[in-house]
Order: structure tokens, then sequence, then C-alpha cells
């Protein structure tokens, strides 16, 4: 398994983690709205972490505040668990609307709506290629200059991987002129700005952009929809061109290559999505997805959920209960990123708008939202209890185990400032690895009974408890 990136050596807050030797763990909850307060950001899933980078956060000035490409969270699943994180090198500007993949431990950066200046008005779309090691010591950027006919510069498009190769879908942005190999359509307006189905892919082999030919109806140019890739088929919902926003599901073969035309004819029941722009799409079984607000075609921010099961020959529409997102009522939510983790069975959905055209700060989210897909654990919950009543006496504290007390630790401090290149000694803070106790979080079923550690998990635990009491 590659390393975790919370498992990285990282520096504590010291006016907290103090308060970790005092006699009681008393820690007040840290402000994470730098990691909720964006949109047109990257989200995307690493083992059991959430990855977040990049986007605009609402200011009351004429212009977005574009958030830092040196700046990399990190959100744990299994503890709820905030790790920000230094990215050093040469970075990507700062942009919204960029696409992010993941492939053999690196995250790739393509595209999106840059700040190329210090001004409202250095603004430009990008097809810069970026990469990033997530499983170095040392965070750095690595941009990439592929051989070959370059992308169009765009935003707002999708992305996915298959057979080692990272493909890329649709957008927003300028047209250049020799380029002919994607259906181009400007906007109303003598903009130079379009729409484009282009469909290409990066071969990190050969470092080579690639364009592979396809068969059968192939979508119209669009931007803002949202893909998703389950088995060798990418499934491609919404998106808008021109003034509409549209309700249509294509799904291309990756082995054939061929296109099969908008599946809405499938459609077994009354329902369907509405059509939409900046939602999500997300799969979370072989033939389950669930789509998640957007823009409407009448410019209202929607906070639906849809449920889709995609059988060979029909696809079966189903509204879900507003009260389906974890927290009460359902948000309304455009430009967010929502992300699948299958070992909490829970879609994870982060940052978004809650309105178009509101400049305000609290126009973001003040949390992550969670769709839960079956109950939590029961660990989880004893976690969750801990916190809420944010103390917990030393004399319980000393009697955990030491995997639990790291558990516990992170969950109390929930935000972690890291800085890679600070020397400093983690060996306490960060005593064993997280996929050394993944299954702890897991290992309880619905009926509340434990359903226990293999022999070797509980040989570690023993033999850590015993040589703490011995040297207390």
């Amino acid at each position: 398994m590659m390393s975790s990136l919370a498992d990285s050596d990282y520096e504590p807050n010291d006016s907290i983690d103090s308060d970790l030797y005092n006699d009681d763990i008393c820690v007040p909850e840290p402000d994470h709205s730098e990691v909720f307060s964006r949109s047109g950001h990257v989200a995307i899933a690493f083992e059991n972490e959430l990855i977040v980078w990049g986007g605009t956060r609402c200011v009351s000035a004429p212009a977005n505040d574009y958030c830092d490409p040196n700046i990399l969270w990190v959100y744990n699943t299994l503890n709820d668990v905030y790790t920000k994180h230094a990215i050093f090198g040469v970075a990507p500007p700062g942009s919204c609307g960029s696409c992010a993949v993941i492939h053999d431990g690196s995250l790739y950066i393509f595209g999106g709506f840059t700040q190329t200046g210090e001004t409202y008005h250095n603004l430009e779309y990008s097809n810069l290629l970026h990469r990033l090691d997530l499983t170095a010591n040392r965070l750095t950027w690595n941009h990439i200059s592929p051989k070959g006919t370059s992308p169009l510069p765009c935003d707002k498009l999708a992305g996915w991987v298959y057979g080692d190769k990272l493909y890329f879908f649709g957008g927003f942005g300028r047209h250049v002129a020799s380029f002919a190999d994607s259906q181009w359509i400007p906007e109303e307006q003598p903009t130079g700005r379009g729409w484009n189905n282009q469909l290409f892919c990066y071969d990190p082999a050969t470092k080579q952009w690639q364009w592979p030919r396809t068969y059968g109806p192939k979508p119209q140019p669009r931007a803002a929809h949202s893909a998703a890739i389950q088995g060798n088929c990418v499934y491609v919902f919404g998106g808008r061109l021109d003034d509409v926003r549209n309700d249509q599901l294509h799904r291309l073969n990756m082995d054939t290559m061929t296109w099969s035309g908008d599946l809405k004819c499938m459609m077994k029941g009354p329902h369907w999505p509405p059509g939409r722009s900046w939602h999500t799409f997300t799969f979370t079984a072989p033939n389950v997805a669930f789509i998640h607000g957007g823009l409407s075609n009448s410019d209202q921010t929607l906070d639906d959920v849809w449920k889709l099961t995609i059988e060979d020959d029909a696809i079966e529409c189903e509204m879900q209960p507003s009260h389906i997102i974890e927290g009460g009522a359902a948000c309304p939510l455009l430009w967010h990123k929502s992300v699948f983790f299958q070992k909490g069975n829970e879609i994870i959905t982060i940052g978004g708008l809650k309105e178009l055209n509101n400049n305000e700060y609290s126009n973001h989210p003040e949390r992550l939202l969670n769709l839960r897909l079956s109950p939590k654990s029961l660990f989880r919950l004893c976690l969750d209890a801990l916190e809420r009543e944010e103390f917990l006496p030393e004399s319980d504290y000393k009697s955990l185990p030491a995997q639990l007390k790291t558990i516990v630790r992170r969950r109390l401090l929930k935000s972690i400032d890291y800085d890679a290149e600070n020397d400093f000694d983690v060996e306490e803070l960060n005593a064993q690895p997280f996929e050394m106790f993944d299954d702890l979080y897991y290992d309880y079923n619905g009926d509340d009974e434990y359903l226990g550690y293999d022999d070797d998990m509980y040989g570690v635990f023993d033999d850590e408890y015993e040589e703490y009491e011995a040297s207390d």
C-alpha cells in the first residue's frame, strides 16, 4: 500500500499541542473555513483521504480570491483530521475549474481559469499539466510539457483514468485557429471564448498528448458537466452549451471507444433529473450513481439528490428525500465536489456556492456534507461523542493503548499544519502508520457487536499498552 499523506512528518501548532500535556485534554474547535470556503476547486480520493486543492473564495471585491496553489489540504476520512501541506517547486497559477485525476500515486492537474498576474484583468484559460507525487516525503510540483498536439486551453472540463492513461473531455475557453480535432462553438457575444467537445489523453509512459478516435454519436460541446468511470465505461451527465443546461447522459465504452448517444431513451419510470451544470455525478456501486445539486436552466441553485440505477437496457431514476444528506435539510450547492469512499460507504461533498453571483464569504458551506449509505461504525460514533465533549480526563487518556491514544489526540487536534522544510521529531505523535489500524474503524457491525482484530493486531496493542504502563 502506498504511504498515506497523513502519515508524513508534520509539525503540530505549538499553542494547541501544549494542551496535550496538561492534566486534562481540552482542545477548542479549530477553524476549517479555509478548507470549506472555496468553489471551482478539485477534490479527489487518495486511499482513505480526500485531497483538496485550488479554487476561489468569495470576497467583497471585483475579483475572487484564488486559493494558494502551494497549499494542499488532506482530510482523513477515518479519523476526521485535516492536514495542511506545503507544496514546493514551481506551482501552477491559482485557478478555478481545473481538472484533477490520480494515477500511480500522483495527482495531475490540468487546465483551469487562471490568475496570471496580481490584478483582476490578468486572467486566462490554461492548458498546462502539472504533477504532484503524493507518496513523496516532500511534496513538489512538476510541470510536464508533453509532446504532440496540445489541447485547447479551457476550464470546467471532466477527466478520468483508464488503462494507465489520463483522459479529459469538454470544457470552455479560447479557440486556437490551427486546432481542428474537435467541435468548438463560440459564445453569442464575440468574446473569443466558447464550448468544445475535445477528447484527448496524456500517456505518462511516452509523455505525449494523444487524440483517440471515437465512434458513435459524440456529445455536443459542453462545460461544467460531470463524468465518472465505472468498469470500462465512462458516463457523462449534464453541462452547459450556450444558454442551455442539458439533462443528457452519455456513455463511452473505453475498450471500443464508442459513444452511446443520449441514454435518456432508456429511462424506466416517469422521472429524470432536470438539466443542470456545476453538479456532481458519483458512482457508489457498479450500477448505482448519485447526482447532486448544480445550477438549473432558470439559474436556480439546486439541492436535489438523484439516485440512478443503470442496467444494460434500462435506467431507473429516484429523487431522494431532502434529509438524506447528514445534518438536516439539504443545502443548495453549485460548483462543489463530491467523492465516494468505500470504507465509510459515504459520499463526502466539500465546498461550492449556495447562490450564483453572491460574493459574500458566507455563500460557501460551513462544513462537509455527508451522504451515508450505511450507518457509522460504533467506533466512529464514540469518537464523535468524545469530540462533542471536547474533554478527556488524564486518567482515561493514559489508559488507552498507544494506537488509540494517537487517534484520539489527532481527532481532538483536528487540524494540523505541515511544513516539509522544518526538522522535527514526530515519533511520539505519529507513532504508527494509519494503515495498521484502518480496520479498527470498521470492525463493528450494525448490532454493536465487536467483531475484533486479528491476533497480530491484538499483539500490537497489548505490547504497546504494557510498555506504556511500565514507563509511567
